[in-house]
């Protein structure tokens, strides 16, 4: 595993008890909500203005990603938590030669969020925002 992973904070949202619920990728940008799995629980959307690149995968086609994961952290590290940034990413030295290397001017970020379920993986150039909205 080349980059270095670190845990973001959510705001209010304690451990890794959050589901994907959608996501939405529109002129305004990408979108995703994130439900507590309760009945009428509580949603929070998590936006990215400005996205260069996303893939989103079940859980089952990342195997690789969580043996890495646990070799160099360990399975708490992730278990726990729904977002992260990642620090020298495969994923946007990837971006970077598939465009010819034009992405390398910007100051591309990759974040990963993850549930049970599924992984995203986002290159955005800016921070995500995050909103409750029930």
């Amino acid at each position: 595993m080349k980059g270095k992973w670190i845990r973001l904070t959510i705001p209010g949202v304690k451990d890794n008890a959050y589901y994907i619920k959608s996501l939405l990728d529109d002129y305004d940008g990408l979108k995703i909500t994130i439900w507590d799995g309760e009945k009428n629980g509580k949603l929070i959307l998590i936006y990215f203005q400005a996205v260069e690149s996303y893939r989103c995968c079940d859980e089952h086609s990342r195997i690789q990603l969580f043996k890495e994961l646990d070799e160099n952290y360990e399975e708490d590290f992730y278990a726990n938590y729904n977002l992260f940034k990642v620090e020298n990413s495969n994923y946007i030295e990837w971006l970077n030669k598939s465009s010819c290397g034009i992405t390398k001017e910007f100051d591309l970020q990759h974040y990963v969020l993850m549930d049970r379920d599924s992984v995203i993986d986002i290159i955005s150039y800016e921070k995500p925002e995050f909103k409750d909205i029930k």
